[in-house]
Order: C-alpha cells, then sequence, then structure tokens
C-alpha cells in the first residue's frame, strides 16, 4: 500500500505539473491616456473619403476616434507593426490585444467603422464594435453573417474592457470583456498583413467611440520557478524510494 506521505508527494509533484509559475508578459504596443497617438509612436493613416476627425476628450483621459461618412475611404486609424521576431514569439507563447474604451455612437452603414485588431502574418484577429437600439455596445469578431457577438447589457455610456487572448496550443483566442470570458475558441480571418491598429477602419459605416487605451502584450515562455523544480524532484524521489519499498 502506498504511504500516505508518498500520496503527499505525489500530489506536490503533478501539481507542479499543472500550475507552473505564470509567465510575464511583454508589452510591445500600447497607447494610454488623452495624448496624440503618435507622440506615443503610433502612425496615423487617414483615408481620403473625409468625414473622420479625432482628438482629447475633454474631462475624460481618452482620446475620440469618429467616422461620420460612408463614403469610400472614410477612415482614420492609428498603426504599428510587429516584427517578424514579435509575430514568432505570439505564434508559439500566446498574446493579449485589450482596449478600453466607450461606444458613443454606433453605425448606420454595413460595416462596423470602430475597430481594434492584431494582424500576425496570416492571420487577423479583429475586434469590431457597434451599439444596440438601447445604447448597449456590442462586439463583434470577424466580419460577415454569423460571426460571434457579444452585447454588453447595460453598459451604455460607460468605458468597458475588452481582451482577445490567444492560445497558442488551442490556436484559437478568447474574448474577455471585463475580465469575463464571452466568446470561446475564436479562429480569425485569413489575412497577408502584419499590425497592430485601432481607430474607424471601414468605409460604408460610421461609428465614434472614445478610447482610454490599447495594449498589445506577447507572454514569455512558461517555465516553473526553481523552488517548484525542487519540489518535483523530491516528488520523483519519494516515489522512486516507494518503489523500493513494495517491491
Amino acid at each position: 500500500m502506498t504511504k500516505p506521505c508518498t500520496k503527499l508527494l505525489f500530489l506536490l509533484a503533478s501539481a507542479v505539473l499543472v500550475f507552473a509559475v505564470p509567465a510575464n508578459a511583454t508589452t510591445i504596443f500600447e497607447y494610454s491616456g488623452s495624448g496624440d497617438p503618435t507622440a506615443q509612436g503610433w502612425s496615423e493613416g487617414v483615408g481620403a473619403g473625409g468625414g473622420t476627425s479625432a482628438g482629447p476628450v475633454g474631462g475624460e483621459s481618452a482620446w475620440f476616434v469618429e467616422d461620420s461618412s460612408t463614403a469610400g475611404a472614410s477612415t482614420l486609424t492609428y498603426g504599428q507593426n510587429p516584427t517578424a521576431g514579435n509575430n514568432v514569439d505570439a505564434a508559439t507563447n500566446g498574446w493579449s490585444l485589450t482596449t478600453r474604451l466607450k461606444m458613443i455612437t454606433g453605425t448606420v452603414g454595413i460595416h462596423n467603422s470602430i475597430f481594434t485588431d492584431y494582424i500576425d502574418g496570416s492571420t487577423q484577429w479583429v475586434m469590431d464594435f457597434d451599439v444596440a437600439p438601447d445604447g448597449d455596445p456590442v462586439v463583434y469578431l470577424g466580419f460577415g453573417a454569423g460571426r460571434p457577438s457579444f452585447e454588453v447589457d447595460g453598459g451604455a455610456g460607460q468605458y468597458h474592457t475588452y481582451s482577445l487572448v490567444f492560445d497558442p496550443i488551442a490556436g484559437s483566442a478568447d474574448l474577455f470583456v471585463d475580465g469575463i470570458e464571452r466568446i470561446s475558441d475564436h479562429g480569425g480571418i485569413a489575412a497577408a498583413a502584419s499590425r497592430v491598429a485601432w481607430g474607424a477602419g471601414a468605409s460604408n459605416a460610421t461609428g465614434r467611440a472614445n478610447f482610454e487605451s490599447v495594449t498589445f502584450d506577447i507572454n514569455a515562455a512558461e517555465i516553473p520557478e526553481p523552488g517548484a523544480l525542487a519540489i518535483y524532484g523530491l516528488g520523483l524521489v519519494g516515489l522512486g524510494f516507494a518503489r523500493r519499498r513494495t517491491r
């Protein structure tokens, strides 16, 4: 019969394998506050269609972006370009794209203009935003009919935090809204580019949002701490001792 202490050592060793110390994430790109995004490293792109505007939000630590036109090329975006190494690390270790914003007005077109996205060289991971008839914000993943969405009930006129979190093992991303998982296993959309971008990005669409922050993080490789490895080793020693005693 296995001794009680051996059972404990086995449980400790198993726990170390399952609950490896979480990795620290590295922030690759970030925007926050009410300052001009170009002063924080973001490149501004303004479409030729006009009808867009942006600037600090009075009385709030946020930057508004508005698209008031459904004309072609009526876009205003802010972007940065990950390196090839960034994309490899993101695919290998996982990443998160997080934005905190307040939707002011939604679209009157057939698309959603307000967005945040990450394109990793082959796949686009996008959050599109709109306003429901009752004023509540709605977030969509991807484009077209049947795309997954989540409405923040009772969330009208408030800031909310939206995070896409990529699991490199599953090869898919989950959507968290205000820290709660709302959509699981999103596979993204095929796209040949590399960027992190946000703002008003669609023609034939309108919308206005106050962006408080946008952050793109890449996880570090997960390894157990030395103390955890010692416990695991102790567990293995205990298991070996138990085998010798039971022969």
